[in-house]
């Protein structure tokens, strides 16, 4: 089913939502750079002495080395609404004390992100006589080019018609339920709810439409700092064949 002329009435509605987004089908794979996210979240706690992979020949520390290790898509009912990168990174310095002080500081530059910190493990390394804090983050960003919140991804569910109450030609009443999933990193779920109703409730897509009506709502578990609430509204319309 076509969301196309719900997605253009929620963007033009809705002052609240960064973006109005048509959901695309499970396991697309999205141009983000997460790791250039990351380095630019972290950089700055080590001075600029953050690495990929490995760390290069006589190094400075303390440094980071960080790896991306997998990548997965966050699909709800059969459409992708986001993606988690995992990475494991390395925090290594010549002084306990001083590498717990800059790991404190890494978790102030990483409030507020979509990364949370999911694993943590200390160790001293003989070879390289650094202490080190190995930590495995989880990078969560939406399924969108754009990664401006809040966002809303629209979505059919169902479509389903009865039997034809005419004899000379088949002329079915279907209803067609349409999924907005709202994704925001704030708490403004409710205005957004509010937004979404005005611009849906009694809107007739096109003159073969009825008006839209309020189906129901649920919270969706979210991940990386992120929020997500389901709205469903149900349309019901014409199908004619002579």
């Amino acid at each position: 089913m076509d969301v196309s002329l719900i997605v253009t009435r929620l963007d033009a509605q809705c002052p609240g939502l960064a973006q109005v987004i048509a959901a695309l089908p499970g396991g697309t794979m999205l141009p983000v750079a997460s790791q250039a996210g990351l380095y630019s979240l972290l950089q700055g706690v080590v001075g600029g002495r953050m690495y990929p992979l490995q760390l290069p020949e006589n190094p400075t520390h303390p440094s980071i080395v960080y790896q991306l290790v997998s990548s997965s898509p966050g699909t709800f009912e059969g459409y992708d609404v986001t993606h988690t990168d995992l990475f494991v990174i390395n925090l290594r310095g010549p002084n306990y004390d001083a590498l717990l002080t800059l790991y404190n500081s890494l978790v102030t530059a990483l409030a507020g992100s979509n990364v949370d910190i999911t694993d943590a493990a200390h160790d001293y390394d003989q070879a390289e006589n650094l202490y080190r804090i190995n930590l495995e983050l989880t990078y969560t960003y939406i399924a969108a080019a754009a990664q401006t919140l809040p966002a809303a991804f629209v979505y059919p569910l169902t479509r389903s018609g009865g039997e034809s109450a005419y004899d000379n030609y088949t002329k079915q009443l279907i209803s067609a339920d349409y999924a907005i999933l709202i994704v925001t990193a704030s708490n403004n779920i409710p205005a957004l709810q509010a937004e979404i109703q005005a611009a849906l409730l009694g809107w007739q897509q096109t003159a073969n439409y009825q008006e839209m009506l309020y189906g129901n709502g649920a919270g969706i578990e979210g991940t990386g700092g992120l929020s997500m609430w389901r709205e469903v509204y149900h349309d019901s319309y014409y199908m004619t064949q002579a």
